[in-house]
C-alpha cells in the first residue's frame, strides 16, 4: 500500500471522522432509546448513518467532491470484480460457520422475519439500497478519507473494524469485517466510493436472494469446502488491493 500521501482528502481531517463517529453512535443511542420496536429501517438508516455523514460533509462543503473522479481504471474494475466474487464467497461460507459455531438459529429466524415481512421490492429497498448509499457515504466517504492523515493503512483498518462494529454482532463480526475489508480496500481506490456502494449493494441483494429462495440449510461439509477453496484466493486479493491501493 503507497503511505507516501498522508494528506488529508478533499479538506476532510481526523475531526472531521471523529464528529461523524461520535454523531453516528449518539445517534444510534437516541433511537434505541425512543424509536419504537419496529421502527423503519429506512429511519434508522437515514437518523443514524446518513445524517451524520451528510452534517459533516455540509460543514466541510464537500458533498459533491466525495464521488469525484466518477470513474476507476479499468484493471482496478476487473480486480474488484474478481475480488467481490470471493469475498462473498468467503464471508458467506464464514457466516455459516459461525452460525454452526454459536448456535443462534433463534436470532437468524428473527432477523429473517424481520425482513421478510416486506415484499421482495421492498427489501431490495430498505435492505439493500439504502444502506449501501447511505453506510458507503459514512465509512469510505467521510471516515476513510478524514483519517487518510494517519496514513492508508491506519485509515483501512480503523474503517473496516468500524463498520464490522456498526452492525453490532460478535458472532459474525469475522464475515462482515471480510466483506468491509474489501470495500474499504475498493474504497481506496481513486474514484471507487460509487465502485463501494455498488459492491455494497450487490453483496445485500445477494443476501437477500438467498434468504427468499434458498430456504435448505447449507451442508456443513459444503459450507467449508467453500470456506477453504475461497480463503487463499480472497488473501492474495486482499494483499494485492492493499498494495495496489
Amino acid at each position: 500500500m503507497n503511505e507516501n500521501n498522508t494528506e488529508p482528502e478533499m479538506g476532510l481531517n481526523p475531526r472531521n471522522g471523529f464528529s461523524a463517529i461520535f454523531l453516528s453512535s449518539s445517534s444510534m443511542l437516541l433511537f434505541a432509546y425512543f424509536a419504537e420496536e419496529k421502527s423503519s429501517p429506512f429511519l434508522f438508516e437515514t437518523f443514524c448513518v446518513f445524517i451524520p455523514a451528510f452534517l459533516v460533509l455540509l460543514f466541510k462543503r464537500c458533498f459533491r467532491n466525495i464521488f469525484f473522479p466518477l470513474f476507476v481504471e479499468k484493471k482496478k474494475i476487473k480486480f474488484s470484480l474478481f475480488f467481490f466474487f470471493f469475498s462473498f464467497i468467503f464471508g458467506f461460507s464464514t457466516a455459516n460457520i459461525m452460525a454452526k459455531i454459536f448456535d443462534i438459529s433463534e436470532i437468524i429466524n428473527e432477523y429473517e422475519k424481520t425482513i421478510l415481512q416486506y415484499n421482495i421490492i421492498y427489501q431490495i429497498v430498505l435492505f439493500a439500497v439504502f444502506p449501501a448509499l447511505f453506510e458507503e457515504i459514512l465509512f469510505r466517504g467521510v471516515i476513510l478519507k478524514s483519517f487518510s492523515k494517519y496514513g492508508k493503512s491506519f485509515s483501512f483498518l480503523l474503517t473496516s473494524i468500524l463498520f464490522a462494529v456498526f452492525h453490532g454482532s460478535y458472532e459474525f463480526f469475522l464475515p462482515i469485517y471480510i466483506m468491509s475489508a474489501f470495500l474499504t480496500i475498493v474504497g481506496l481506490f481513486r474514484g471507487g466510493l460509487l465502485l463501494a456502494i455498488f459492491f455494497h449493494f450487490l453483496f445485500n441483494f445477494l443476501n437477500l436472494i438467498a434468504m427468499n429462495y434458498l430456504q435448505n440449510e447449507m451442508d456443513i461439509w459444503i459450507t467449508s469446502a467453500m470456506f477453504f477453496v475461497s480463503a487463499p484466493f480472497y488473501l492474495f486479493l486482499f494483499f494485492k488491493g492493499l498494495k495496489d491501493a
